[in-house]
């Protein structure tokens, strides 16, 4: 199959990998699987995580469960066990055709996990899955590109102060994030880049944001109110060995206009250098672009 969707077996019994059920059921990812009333699709009551697969290898899996696991407690959506998801992950690997296929990545593939909060009385432990599907061209960009800074509507201090509002966590409520790519794509740019009202860096609707600046990258700190990128952790770790400094920080708007380079960060996308905003151009070194990504490319699995 080009795309898999593995339904995690959740029931009040907890799955162990000795137990006599699998962990997940393959299903037909073009037939219903969920209720109307799941509180994912209904309120965007879940959380997910997107792993890229290369060549055989999950890349920052264990970066991705741990930061899944952080989500779930900043919600406090209950999830199935680790192992569970480990089983139902190399299931959906095991399921996929990969038969040539036009417009995608040859070799290369998305693996997403989604668990969406439980509900009473119909089904409260919720629902969990995994799909797998190609990686298509389209994410890949051709060289540097543009981007647009918008302003998200909240202050560099609003994660702390308005805990509810999820900053940080990775949730399916992404309505404000597409509509942000969308109004980036309406002026022309390639994405767009979030900032706070008080002119500090965020992120992107789907990625992290690093600069390089005197042999340092940098990139905003988490508690500002931005996902903590594993894309940026995984570069992060790989320069530090390379001689770079590393610093996690608030990051203020101008420093994007005195940045040696900087990139947006994503599983699928890898590093997107970025050289112009819809205000002035950015500094978008070539070799230190390929320097970047063979960094990222190093991490170990």
């Amino acid at each position: 199959m080009s795309e898999v969707l593995a339904m995690l077996n959740l029931d009040d019994s907890p799955w162990t990998p000795s137990g006599t059920h699998p962990a997940a059921t393959l299903v037909d990812p073009a037939s219903a699987q969920l209720s109307p009333r799941d509180q994912g699709i209904l309120r965007g009551d879940g959380i997910f995580e997107t792993i890229f697969w290369d060549h055989g290898q999950l890349r920052q899996y264990d970066l991705h469960m741990t930061r899944l696991e952080r989500s779930a407690m900043i919600t406090g959506i209950t999830l199935p066990p680790r192992e569970q998801f480990d089983a139902a992950v190399q299931q959906a690997l095991d399921a996929y055709d990969f038969s040539k296929q036009d417009g995608v990545v040859p070799d290369e593939l998305q693996v997403k996990i989604v668990v969406t909060r439980g509900y009473a009385p119909e089904n409260p432990n919720g629902n969990a899955w995994v799909s797998v599907f190609p990686v298509g061209l389209q994410l890949r960009a051709q060289g540097p590109q543009k981007v647009s800074l918008l302003n998200r509507g909240f202050d560099s201090a609003a994660a702390e102060k308005y805990p509810w509002l999820l900053l940080g966590a990775k949730t399916l409520s992404y309505a404000t994030n597409m509509a942000g790519a969308r109004e980036a794509a309406r002026r022309g740019s390639y994405d767009a880049l979030f900032v706070t009202s008080d002119d500090y860096i965020l992120e992107g609707p789907t990625s992290s944001f690093v600069l390089a600046k005197d042999h340092r990258l940098v990139t905003p700190r988490a508690d500002i109110g931005v996902l903590p990128g594993t894309t940026q952790r995984a570069l992060f770790a790989e320069a530090q060995k390379a001689g770079w400094g590393v610093e996690e920080r608030p990051v203020r708007i101008e420093e994007l206009y005195g940045a040696d380079s900087a990139w947006l960060t994503s599983s699928a996308r890898l590093l997107v250098q970025i050289n112009a905003t819809d205000e002035a151009s950015v500094k978008a070194d070539p070799a230190l672009h390929e320097e970047m990504l063979r960094l990222l490319l190093s991490f170990p699995e």
